[in-house]
């Protein structure tokens, strides 16, 4: 999605680019702590802007510059791969680390819930770059 659209939400769409890229590096680097017991470098301002509850917004004084957003999404998906990659068979059957609030029960639930979470917000930026008229990527 080009830079220009990062604040764009579609009516009835919802969350925005921007918005979205942060929220996955939070969520990605939170799945990765109740792997690894070990939570990936955030900065402090994500938890507020993109965590839990957070809602997008359209004021671009908010968010971080895009380039930030999309290296703390990369850097939190290799946190995130490499936790998992981590595991033995039998970490998969411990419990999850930390509190959940009764979310994650074991490790493989946090993985699964991980990769559900994925394709939830993958899911919403392929709505968005139909509604822009995007081509999808060969």
């Amino acid at each position: 999605i080009p830079d220009e659209h990062a604040l764009t939400q579609l009516p009835g769409a919802d969350n925005h680019l921007a918005w979205t890229l942060g929220h996955q590096a939070i969520s990605r680097a939170w799945f990765a702590s109740s792997l690894s017991g070990s939570m990936p470098e955030m900065p402090d301002s994500y938890n507020g802007l993109f965590g839990m509850n957070s809602r997008p917004s359209t004021d671009p004084g908010m968010y971080p510059p895009l380039d930030e957003l999309r290296s703390q999404y990369n850097a939190a998906l290799q946190a995130l791969l490499g936790a998992v990659a981590s595991l033995t068979d039998a970490d998969l059957a411990t419990p999850a680390i930390g509190d959940s609030g009764g979310f994650l029960s074991t490790k493989l639930d946090a993985a699964v819930k991980a990769a559900w979470h994925e394709g939830w917000h993958g899911g919403q930026i392929a709505t968005l770059r139909r509604g822009l008229g995007i081509a999808t990527p060969s």
